[in-house]
């Protein structure tokens, strides 16, 4: 500690401080993320998940599941096609280099909503930079819906993303809506854990 001569008081010093931002930059994005990851499904009653992109895939690494009896099951270490997911193109978004492994892995067609086309991808990613967010209508499973948003580190890079998936028959309309703002306020949180600071945010 120091003590300023003027007022006798003592202050953290810099190296103390050093320190302490060093611990903050050593928060896991698992503990992070989790107890929003918890309040997300409680709020909304739907599975959450935390997601990390890996080659031209998505993995879990963390989830929590949704409390309503016709709900979607997901598993930590389960992984999925980056194109497909919510959770992927928010993270691909922000993630041009991976692109052209995921292209060249291929965009296979796996329900009638399936996203087969690079231009088409390549639209759906500007819109995820647009508007923050990333809506999936069963172009994974056909009867599943899903929200994701983007988490940032301190410097600024996607790092992960979160969802919220369900029925289509629940998330659509009015539902979809309210579930975009809770998808979004649990991304802001937990990259405001993680150091983030969004310059267009007062």
């Amino acid at each position: 500690m120091q003590q300023d001569a003027a007022t006798k008081r003592y202050t953290l010093g810099l190296r103390v401080w050093e320190m302490g931002a060093k611990a903050v930059g050593r928060i896991g994005l698992v503990d992070a993320a989790r107890p929003v990851l918890r309040w997300l499904t409680r709020v909304t009653g739907e599975t959450s998940g935390l997601v990390v992109l890996r080659d031209a895939g998505v993995l879990y690494v963390d989830i929590a599941e949704g409390s309503e009896p016709l709900r979607v099951y997901a598993e930590v270490g389960q992984r999925a096609p980056a194109y497909a997911t919510a959770s992927g193109k928010a993270m691909l978004a922000y993630h041009a280099e991976a692109l052209p492994k995921v292209v060249q892995v291929g965009l296979k067609r796996l329900t009638a909503s399936t996203v087969t086309s690079v231009s088409e991808l390549e639209r759906r990613l500007a819109e995820v930079r647009r508007i923050g967010l990333s809506i999936n209508h069963g172009e994974r499973r056909g009867d599943i819906a899903a929200v994701a948003a983007p988490i940032f580190d301190a410097q600024g890079v996607c790092i992960a993303a979160i969802s919220l998936s369900g029925p289509r028959t629940r998330v659509d309309g009015e539902a979809l809506e309210e579930l975009k703002r809770h998808v979004s306020k649990a991304a802001e949180e937990i990259s405001s854990k993680l150091g983030h600071r969004d310059p267009n945010r007062a």
